[in-house]
């Protein structure tokens, strides 16, 4: 009897300790990186059992377990860039401005309701199914959060790149000008004057345009797409949780609100074999391997003649093999070593003993790929927090910063050499990679605790700060310093106001003094 106890009790633990939960990830974007982590993250939450869905523009190569797509049939970077007036990203980065600013807006005003609007999300949205959980990468598609309202689920957002503005808002976190730069700057924690001026007024314009223009812009939207959901403001503030892919020891210390969790590096699994002609490539060279990528939004292919054939010129004279991200069929005047590929499994190849170089454009992937795996950088951002990324890669001794805009053969032979012959730069890259590894728990098992914590306790509002009912004159006690200038002020004038009148006084009573004592004289 007692052992029939036993066994039922572990019965009861085994069924609730492997409780399967379904969840929905929202992770259709333009940006093609957005949708990549989206599907790690949700590949390690079917992993563990849970049935998760997601709503992207590409489904899994490989089919798994637990795992389903739904497919949003539109090209959301052709409908981006189209919105732009740019042909490629390289286009972007060189006429990015206010103008980009509030054409990135309106873009995403425009694509979430295509997405919204898609006919396998319409599917969707119109069944009877039930999700435990929705996360939703934050970008500029706010109207998709209403989707958690829509299967009345707990709201879990994804952050991408760390907490952005957008992110500060939506959880109340802190975000002090004097040492927390906008992403689009390209500041680092460590600001000058001039730069800690210029981060205050771009900050806090950012937030005029936010808030008097595209909030109300996807306010509407929301209402318009989802009519029986709250208000978005009302939405943003009931996130229960953010997922940050971030770490401290690669992004600048600042202070974080507790359901702001950091799960930086989640996506970076153990490598796996390489493919037999990358692995024959990589073990037979001696002089080791530089592997050059520009990620998944900027393409190679899109370079200027000119700064194709600089980088094929120094490529041409290095005693290292290369491995190129290359997105057309043929690469002209590809020197013999050479090795191109329109997609490579850049995780598994910055592992290999014989990388001795990551050139790249800086996104946050590859910076945190580049990190774990200790590898030394020679960074060409273009566009958005890429420039920050590698600023803060070139000020930690990561690697060397090249202006895109500036390239010679002259400045990119001597960065490629400076980072290959000095060994300063792998071995302070050993060290970060150190810090960011030396953790309680993996990312991955990080962000899928939370996300069950979430599902358990119908939501983490007990974790969320008082300042995400505060607006910005609140949150900054604008408000509060006004109405300690106006008492100050009061003060000084009411003492002005009883001096004068106890001066007016005195004065005529001297003078009524002297007038007597002249009549009596």
């Amino acid at each position: 009897m007692i052992f029939l106890k036993y066994c039922l009790i572990l019965l009861f633990n085994c069924i609730t300790f492997n409780e399967a939960y379904k969840i929905l990830g929202v992770f259709a974007s333009s940006s093609t990186s957005h949708t990549m982590l989206g599907k790690e993250l949700l590949k390690t939450l079917a992993e563990h059992g849970h049935e998760v869905t997601m709503i992207s523009t590409s489904p899994l190569t490989t089919p798994m377990k637990n795992y389903r797509d739904i497919v949003v049939k539109a090209d959301l970077k052709k409908e981006y860039l189209s919105r732009t007036g740019n042909e490629n990203y390289f286009k972007l980065s060189q006429s990015f401005g206010l103008n980009s600013v509030f054409n990135l807006f309106k873009s995403g005003i425009e694509i979430s309701e295509i997405i919204v609007k898609d006919e396998n999300v319409q599917k969707l949205l119109n069944s009877n199914e039930h999700f435990d959980a929705v996360i939703v990468v934050t970008f500029v598609y706010d109207a998709l959060y209403a989707i958690a309202n829509h299967f009345n689920a707990p709201l879990i957002v994804y952050a991408q790149a760390g907490p952005t503005a957008f992110v500060n808002d939506m959880v109340g976190n802190p975000n002090n000008y004097a040492y927390v730069p906008e992403w689009f700057l390209g500041f680092t924690d460590r600001m000058t004057f001039k730069q800690r001026a210029i981060n205050t007024i771009s900050s806090l314009f950012f937030e005029v345009i936010k808030h008097l223009y595209y909030y109300p812009q996807q306010n509407e939207l929301t209402k318009k797409l989802f009519p029986n959901a709250p208000d978005l403001y009302t939405i943003r503030t009931n996130v229960s949780l953010v997922l940050s892919n971030s770490h401290v020891s690669i992004r600048y210390p600042r202070p974080l609100v507790p359901n702001i969790i950091e799960i930086g590096g989640h996506h970076v699994k153990d490598p796996k074999p390489l493919p037999a002609d990358l692995q024959k490539f990589m073990d037979s060279a001696p002089n080791g391997v530089i592997y050059f990528s520009l990620g998944s939004n900027l393409r190679s292919k899109d370079l200027s003649p000119v700064l194709r054939d600089t980088i094929l010129k120094v490529f041409s004279k290095l005693p290292q093999k290369i491995l190129w991200k290359w997105e057309d069929a043929n690469l002209p005047g590809k020197p013999h070593n050479v090795f191109t590929q329109k997609w490579f499994p850049q995780s598994d190849i910055l592992a290999h003993p014989n990388l001795r170089l990551f050139i790249t454009h800086g996104g946050w992937g590859s910076t945190v790929e580049s990190i774990t795996r200790g590898v030394p950088v020679v960074g060409i951002p273009a566009i958005a927090d890429q420039h920050a990324n590698m600023r803060q890669c070139q000020q930690m001794g990561l690697g060397v910063l090249l202006d895109l805009k500036n390239i010679t053969e002259v400045s990119f032979a001597w960065a490629i050499n400076e980072v290959l012959n000095n060994p300063q730069y792998k071995k302070e890259m050993q060290k970060r990679a150190q810090l960011f590894l030396d953790r309680e728990i993996s990312p991955a098992k990080r962000a899928v605790y939370w996300t069950e914590y979430v599902i358990r306790n119908k939501g983490a509002y007990h974790l969320q700060s008082a300042a995400t009912h505060l607006n910005l004159i609140q949150i900054i006690l604008l408000d509060v310093v006004g109405f300690c200038v106006i008492i100050v002020v009061t003060i000084i004038l009411i003492l002005f106001f009883v001096s004068r009148y106890i001066l007016r006084k005195l004065c005529k009573s001297n003078s009524k003094t002297i007038d007597q004592k002249k009549k009596q004289s």
